[in-house]
């Protein structure tokens, strides 16, 4: 599917937000695979906009990274539609295991933050607006 360029300038500023913030032995990576084990929906390996990875990207060589080397995962929603079809992406990333979850809504500038997934549900979303959301960016 083609990106708007609202939508690859927004994930472009979060991976350079986020890689200023990133401790020792994480990285990033952008609109690469996670590979998830089966779940409600079979195996998957989706392509966040972004993730936070455990490790380097050398380390990734043979393998994608799993959901026990991800630690967030984010994916950018230009409208209600991709909205939609990111949040039922959440099952499967809160089968998994994946811990912390956003989904940056450009139609509402809100950032959806969902943690701590139980089985194939994470918790309702606290959503940030926009105001609030760009300073913790």
């Amino acid at each position: 599917m083609t990106k708007s360029p609202r939508h690859s300038t927004v994930a472009h500023r979060i991976f350079t937000r986020l890689l200023a913030l990133l401790p020792a032995g994480w990285h990033l990576r952008k609109e690469a695979p996670v590979e998830l084990p089966a779940g409600p929906a079979g195996d998957s390996a989706p392509e966040p906009d972004v993730a936070v990875v455990r490790g380097t990207n050398e380390d990734y060589g043979n393998h994608h990274p799993g959901p026990d080397d991800t630690r967030l995962v984010v994916e950018v929603a230009a409208d209600a539609r991709a909205v939609a079809r990111d949040r039922r992406g959440l099952a499967r990333d809160a089968w998994a295991g994946i811990p912390t979850a956003w989904i940056v809504n450009l139609a509402e500038e809100t950032i959806e933050v969902y943690t701590e997934p139980s089985g194939p549900v994470h918790p309702p979303a606290m959503a940030e607006a926009r105001s609030r959301a760009a300073t913790r960016l």
